[in-house]
C-alpha cells in the first residue's frame, strides 16, 4: 500500500500541470505582427479581437525630445525593436537620448483604441496625435533629469478625422545596461486589449503565485528534515524564480512593492537570474546521478558567493554587462548538466528520465522565445514544465530516502524476530532517562521465560525462535498503549516501561492479565507445551537511576524464579499495592 501510494503521489501535480497549462494558454486573442515601412503603417487589418505589434521602421530623432523636433535636419530609420548605440560620450554606455515617430493609417475615427507598452528601457513618455497617452519615470536629457522607471502600462487614444494616429515615443536611458525601444508597442481595440493584458498579468500572478507556494512548502519540508539537501537548493530555485517572474515582463513587482526603488528592484532581478546556474548545479550535485566531487561543490559554493557580492555592491554598468558572459557559461553547464543526465539514465537513477523530459521542453522554449515569432510566450511554460518534472523528482527522491531511513532506523532500533525493541534501544532510553507526568507513576516490569531451555533443547532452536516470536505477540497485547515500552532484553528475557495514573494505586490488573495469557498453551510445531514467566516489578521515580530500577526488577525477578520456577511473581516493597517481598504463586502453570 505504501509503495502504491508513492508511485500515485505525483497524479495530482500532474493534474496541477494540465490546469496550469490550461490557464497560461488560454488566450482567445490573436495577435498579428505589422511592420511599418518608411515610418507608416496601414491597420486596415485590425479587427475587434485582433491584437497588433507594430515593429518595422520607425522615424528615428537620436538626441531629441518631441518638442526639439522642429530643429531636426530630417529622419533616419530604425528597425524596431531598436537599441541605443554606445555612447563614447558616456563611458560606452548605451546612454543618450531619442523620439520615434510612427504614422499609423486606416484606422475607424469613432473607436477607441488602446495601446500597450510592455518594456522600454529605461524612461519614456508616448503622445498620439499631440496628447499624451503614457508615461514612465521621467524622460531626461542628462542623468540628472532622468528617473527611470521600466513596467507595462495600457492607454487609449482615437484617430483624427481621416484614420490617422502620429505616434510619437521619446526614451531615454541612463541607467540600464541597454537602452532604447525594446518591444514592439500593442495596438487593438481598448476593451480587446485590456481583457489580453488582464490574461498576461493573471498569468504572471498564478505562476508566481504557484511557484513561491511550491517553493516555500519544499522548504518547509526541509526545515523538518536537514539531509535532504536537493530539496533545499530546489526550493530555492522556485522562489527565485517565482520573485524574476514579476519582475520582467510586464514587472508587476512594483505594484506590489511600492517603496522598492528601481535600483534594488533591477539587482533583485539580475540577482534572481544569476543564481540559477549555482542553484541548479548544487541540485544536480546532490541528485547523485555521478560521483560527488568535493571541488564540484566547492566551485559553485565560490560562484554564489561572488553573484551576491556583483549584484549587490556593485553599479549596473558592471553586474548587468555580465550577462553575455553568464549566458556563455550556462551553454558551457548545459554540457556538465547533459553529462550528468545521461550517466543518471545509464545509471537508472530516480527521475533522470523525467528531468530529461522537462529539458526537452524547456529548452527549445528558450530558443523560441528569444528568436522565433510566436503569439504566446512559450518560456513561462517551458520553466513551468521543468519545475513541476524536477518536483517530481526531488519529492519522491525524498521519500525513498526516508523509507530507507525508516527501514535503517527500525534495523538498528528493534529486534529482528520479535520486532520489539532492542537492547539497543534500551542503552539509549538509559541514557536519555524517561519522564514521569505529574500523577502518574512508571514501573519496570522484567520478564523471564520459565522452562525455555528444555524447549530449545527438546525441540531444538527454531521451536524456542517460535516461541520468542509467540511470546512478543502475547505481552504485545498487553502493553498496546502509545505510552507502554516493551523490549526484548535478551535470550529469553523481555522488559516493560508502563506508565499509569496514581489513582489507580496497583498494577495487580496487568499483572494478572499476563500471567493469564502467558497460562494458554503454546501450540509450536505440532506440541502443546506450557511455559511459565517469571516477572519482577520496581517502580521509577522521576530522577531515579534508570539503569538500577532495571536491575531491581531484573534481581526480584530471579529471587522469584528461584523460589518457584514455575511463574512466579515478586513485587518490590515500593510498589503501591503490594507488600514488601510479596511472593504470588501461580499453580496454574505446569512442567513442559
Amino acid at each position: 500500500m505504501k509503495k502504491l501510494a508513492q508511485d500515485l503521489f505525483w497524479v495530482p501535480i500532474i493534474i496541477l500541470l494540465a490546469v496550469s497549462m490550461l490557464v497560461i494558454m488560454d488566450n482567445s486573442y490573436q495577435v498579428i505582427n505589422v511592420d511599418a515601412q518608411k515610418g507608416t503603417v496601414s491597420l486596415k487589418r485590425l479587427d475587434e479581437n485582433g491584437i497588433v505589434k507594430i515593429g518595422g521602421e520607425w522615424e528615428y530623432y537620436p538626441g531629441l525630445m518631441i518638442k526639439d523636433l522642429d530643429k531636426s535636419d530630417g529622419a533616419e530609420y530604425v528597425q524596431v525593436p531598436h537599441l541605443f548605440p554606445k555612447n563614447a560620450d558616456q563611458g560606452g554606455d548605451p546612454y543618450g537620448l531619442a523620439t520615434y515617430r510612427l504614422l499609423a493609417e486606416g484606422l475607424d475615427p469613432d473607436r477607441i483604441y488602446g495601446i500597450q507598452i510592455i518594456n522600454e528601457a529605461s524612461a519614456y513618455r508616448l503622445v498620439v496625435n499631440g496628447q499624451e497617452v503614457l508615461s514612465a519615470g521621467t524622460v531626461g536629457y542628462t542623468r540628472e533629469q532622468h528617473r527611470p522607471e521600466m513596467k507595462e502600462k495600457l492607454g487609449h487614444f482615437r484617430a483624427d478625422d481621416a484614420g490617422s494616429a502620429e505616434i510619437f515615443i521619446e526614451i531615454s536611458n541612463f541607467s540600464y545596461n541597454f537602452g532604447g525601444f525594446w518591444k514592439e508597442l500593442n495596438v487593438g481595440e481598448y476593451q480587446t486589449l485590456f481583457h489580453s493584458a488582464y490574461h498576461q498579468d493573471g498569468t504572471e500572478i498564478f505562476l508566481f503565485s504557484s511557484l513561491l507556494v511550491l517553493g516555500l512548502f519544499l522548504l518547509g519540508l526541509y526545515g523538518v528534515n536537514r539531509q535532504f539537501h536537493s530539496l533545499f537548493y530546489y526550493s530555492m530555485i522556485c522562489i527565485a524564480i517565482a520573485i524574476r517572474t514579476m519582475l520582467t515582463n510586464h514587472r508587476q513587482f512594483y505594484d506590489f512593492i511600492l517603496n522598492i526603488s528601481w535600483d534594488a528592484g533591477t539587482r533583485l532581478e539580475f540577482l534572481t537570474g544569476y543564481l540559477l546556474l549555482p542553484l541548479f548545479g548544487l541540485l544536480f550535485y546532490y541528485l547523485d546521478y555521478v560521483k560527488k566531487i568535493k571541488a564540484v561543490r566547492l566551485i559553485f559554493h565560490i560562484l554564489l558567493g561572488m553573484i551576491f557580492f556583483v549584484t549587490i555592491f556593485t553599479p549596473n554598468r558592471i553586474y548587468a554587462n555580465l550577462l553575455p558572459g553568464y549566458m556563455m557559461l550556462c551553454l558551457a553547464s548545459l554540457l556538465y548538466f547533459g553529462y550528468m543526465l545521461i550517466q543518471g539514465i545509464r545509471k537508472k537513477k530516480e527521475g533522470a528520465v523525467l528531468i530529461f523530459t522537462g529539458a526537452l521542453v524547456f529548452i527549445p522554449a528558450v530558443i523560441i522565445d528569444f528568436y522565433g515569432d510566436m503569439t504566446n510566450d512559450l518560456l513561462p511554460i517551458g520553466v513551468y514544465f521543468l519545475l513541476i518534472l524536477f518536483s517530481i523528482v526531488v519529492i519522491r527522491s525524498m521519500l525513498n530516502i526516508q523509507v530507507q531511513h525508516d527501514y535503517l532506523k527500525s534495523a538498528i532500533l528493534k529486534d529482528p524476530l520479535t520486532g520489539l525493541y532492542n537492547r539497543y534501544y534500551l542503552n539509549r532510553l538509559m541514557s536519555r532517562g524517561i519522564h514521569v507526568a505529574d500523577n502518574r507513576r512508571l514501573y519496570i516490569l522484567f520478564f523471564d521465560l520459565d522452562r525455555f531451555k528444555h524447549v530449545n533443547d527438546t525441540y531444538g532452536h527454531e521451536a524456542g525462535d517460535a516461541v520468542l516470536i509467540e511470546s512478543a505477540r502475547r505481552l504485545g497485547k498487553c502493553f498496546h498503549r502509545d505510552t507502554d515500552i516493551l523490549c526484548r532484553y535478551g535470550g529469553d528475557e523481555f522488559i516493560a516501561f508502563i506508565e499509569m495514573k496514581d489513582r489507580e494505586g496497583s498494577i495487580h490488573m496487568i499483572i494478572e492479565r499476563i500471567r493469564s495469557i502467558f497460562s494458554e498453551p503454546f501450540e509450536i510445531q505440532g506440541e502443546s507445551m506450557s511455559l511459565g514467566i517469571s516477572i519482577g516489578v520496581s517502580e521509577y521515580h522521576e530522577g531515579d537511576d534508570l539503569e538500577k530500577n532495571i536491575k531491581k526488577s531484573d534481581d526480584s525477578m530471579y529471587r522469584a524464579k528461584k523460589q518457584n520456577a514455575n511463574g512466579i511473581l515478586i513485587m518490590e516493597g515500593e510498589v503501591s499495592g503490594g507488600d514488601p517481598g510479596e511472593i504470588i504463586n501461580a499453580d496454574t502453570h505446569r512442567e513442559v
